[in-house]
């Protein structure tokens, strides 16, 4: 072998050691909906956050969809609470709950939370919980939902949004 074919081999084989892909989970809860309805907006934002992430160079699964009647009162970091353990045995570096909250209308959501937190199994990052893994959430967000002139302005906008927090996953 020459040296540059030789020297082309060592790099590689240094950065192939060397790469390392974070683990992005994520969920979505639906409120507000009716038992019955299906939502295709739903499925768009799930179809949509695998693409974007996943082009974004990250390993990405999900947690099944949740449908509740009513906005959660305490809040979603119960969603957190009960799945840190599938997701850090799963290997989940963060976990996005995206929350589509729709109105009596329920075309489309009227409001749209992200929670994103940062999982980890050493040391006390925020809270620690009883089963000893570490969850600190590093960013919130709720914006207005839009009505839709396509299906195509609809997903071109979603994934405007979701590589919008593809900078969180550090």
């Amino acid at each position: 072998m020459t040296k540059k074919t030789m020297a082309a081999v060592v790099m590689g084989a240094f950065l192939v050691i060397n790469a390392e892909a974070y683990m992005v989970s994520f969920m979505l809860i639906e409120t507000g909906l009716p038992e019955g309805v299906r939502k295709v907006h739903s499925e768009q934002w799930e179809n949509t956050l695998f693409d974007v992430f996943f082009d974004s160079g990250f390993i990405t699964s999900n947690i099944a969809m949740q449908r509740l009647d009513y906005k959660p009162q305490n809040g979603v970091d119960g969603f957190l609470e009960a799945n840190i353990v599938q997701l850090k045995n799963g290997g989940s570096d963060f976990f996005l709950i995206v929350q589509l909250d729709y109105g009596p209308e329920g075309a489309t959501p009227e409001n749209i939370s992200f929670y994103l937190y940062k999982i980890s199994q050493r040391g006390n990052i925020h809270a620690l919980s009883a089963n000893g893994y570490a969850s600190q959430k590093i960013f919130t967000e709720k914006i207005e939902g839009k009505k839709y002139r396509s299906s195509r302005d609809e997903i071109a906008d979603i994934k405007k949004t979701a590589m919008g927090l593809v900078p969180y996953f550090k």
